[in-house]
Order: structure tokens, then sequence, then C-alpha cells
């Protein structure tokens, strides 16, 4: 009894083996599924629903920060990356378009440097059908120049909310600021909503 119950237990080990490599075989030779998003840097039969507007959308934010910096190019050369090409093939499709200023923010590189990956930038830029005269590159904080600072001074003194002075004034409207029952600031002269 003990011998059958060895050979019914050494059989079953060596049939579960077995099943186990067959499956694992057959599982090897399907065929992958169809793919039914992009890969990750190709194109695809079957776009998704919102690559229109979302390509809108980046296009948008490219023509409000046409910038370049050190992340689109190797670590301490010239060459641009892949992200830094890809960068500046849309921003070629989008300057023969509407023209305007490239700004390389490169803050912590040397004047060389700099300059170099300005000539870079052109270059690819010229290189990609672009006319010289639709496009200017040059050395800049991202997003632009900026304000002054006595302009964002004068803005923020205007725009500084101070409770204690409205209490005291009242508001546009001529009526005054009260506290409801809730304890919370309400407008005089109406019920609570």
């Amino acid at each position: 009894m003990a011998r059958a119950l060895r050979l019914t237990v050494l059989f079953l080990s060596v049939a579960g083996i077995v099943c186990s490599l067959c499956m694992l075989a057959s599982m090897g030779c399907q065929q992958p599924h169809e793919r039914l998003n992009a890969p990750p840097q190709g194109h695809t039969e079957h776009p998704a629903k919102l690559q229109e507007p979302f390509v809108y959308m980046t296009d948008n934010a490219l023509l409000a920060d046409m910038s370049m910096s050190a992340v689109h190019f190797v670590p301490h050369q010239s060459e641009l990356n892949s992200l830094g090409a890809r960068r500046l093939n849309r921003l070629a499709e989008i300057l023969k378009i509407y023209g305007g200023t490239v700004r390389y923010d490169g803050t912590t590189d040397d004047a060389k440097l700099a300059s170099d990956r300005i000539s870079q930038i052109k270059e690819y830029l010229l290189a990609r059908g672009l006319e010289a005269n639709r496009m200017e590159i040059k050395r800049a904080m991202a997003g632009g120049e900026g304000m002054n600072a006595s302009e964002a001074i004068l803005i923020r003194q205007s725009t500084n909310f101070q409770p204690d002075e409205q209490k005291k004034q009242g508001n546009d409207d001529g009526s005054t600021l009260m506290r409801g029952s809730s304890g919370s600031p309400s407008q005089g002269g109406g019920g609570s909503y």
C-alpha cells in the first residue's frame, strides 16, 4: 500500500511538471495582443481620443513659453538630446506659422557653452526649413523678461488685502462688511443664501 501511494505521488508530480512545461511552452508561442495606444516614441493606427485637444494645448503652452534649457542637451555639450530634438521639431512647426523668439535658459552654463547651444538651436531650426527672419534665438529666462521690481511692488501694494481697513471704509458699493450669525463675513442688507 505504501508503495502504491509513493508511485501515485511520483506519477502526479511528474504529470504536474509535464503540464507546467506544456503550459509555459504554449504561452511563449502566442501572438501579442493588438496595441490600442501609441508606442512611447512612435505612431499608432489607433490614436487616443484626447490626442487632438492635447496637441492643441501643448502647442499653446509652447507659444507661451518658447524656451530651451540645459535638459534639452547632452550634459556639458552643445549636442541636442532626443528630448531637445522633439521640442525643436514642434517649435519649428509653430515658428513657421507664428514666428517668434526662442529663449535659451542656460543659467549655469558658461558663455562659450551657451553660445554653442544657441548656435545649435538656430542651425537645427534652419535645417527644419524655418526662415531666419521668422525667428530670433537669444539667451534669456524661460517665460520672458518678467517685470521690473518697481512694477511688482506697485502691483503687490495695490492688491494687498487688508481686512481691517475694509471694515472701517466699507465696500465699493457703499455697504459695510458685517459678521453674519455664523461668524463669517456677509454683505449687509440682505438675507443669507
